[in-house]
């Protein structure tokens, strides 16, 4: 099925579409802050969208549309979705912030996430093993995930660990 995970920029990922040449070659960023951003993330890492939305070169709306048309990826305004907080559990919250993206619906038979931005290869295939289900990727603003973040995990202590709970 199209659009069950998306790559992002890096190594491991080659012959995917890589986030950052699709910004350049819609003349969305130049080539010369593409590298100004790249190194940045080099440095400090991050996702490359953030890192731009940061500089104030794109903006969420932007980038979340961007990637909508050209990954044939559905947009989900979580601020108008009754995310199911249960479901949204099974992730722990620091794993969930470190890669901007929610779990917000969820059955036996499908996991719906949303995410800013391109997942990389290593984190969906840690969330397929951990939800053991078929994950569908969704598009959402990052002040949207955070905002469903905070209302699903508000009073919860953070839990160490490898970003995912160990017990279902």
């Amino acid at each position: 099925m199209r659009g069950l995970y998306f790559g992002i920029m890096g190594d491991k990922d080659k012959g995917k579409r890589q986030l950052g040449e699709m910004l350049v070659e819609e003349g969305l960023v130049s080539r010369e802050t593409l590298n100004q951003a790249l190194e940045q993330q080099k440095g400090q890492g991050g996702q490359l969208g953030q890192i731009l939305i940061q500089q104030g070169h794109l903006t969420e709306e932007v980038l979340v549309s961007f990637l909508g048309r050209q990954l044939h990826l559905p947009y989900v305004p979580l601020n108008q979705y009754a995310v199911n907080s249960q479901s949204a559990r099974n992730l722990e919250e620091d794993f969930c912030r470190e890669n901007i993206l929610v779990l917000f619906d969820a059955d036996e038979r499908r996991a719906s996430v949303a995410s800013s931005e391109p997942l990389s290869e290593q984190v969906f295939e840690k969330l397929r093993a951990k939800l053991k289900t078929r994950v569908q990727i969704f598009l959402s603003t990052p002040l949207e995930i955070l905002g469903a973040l905070d209302l699903i995990f508000s009073g919860e202590k953070k839990q160490p660990g490898s970003g995912l709970k160990k017990g279902g």
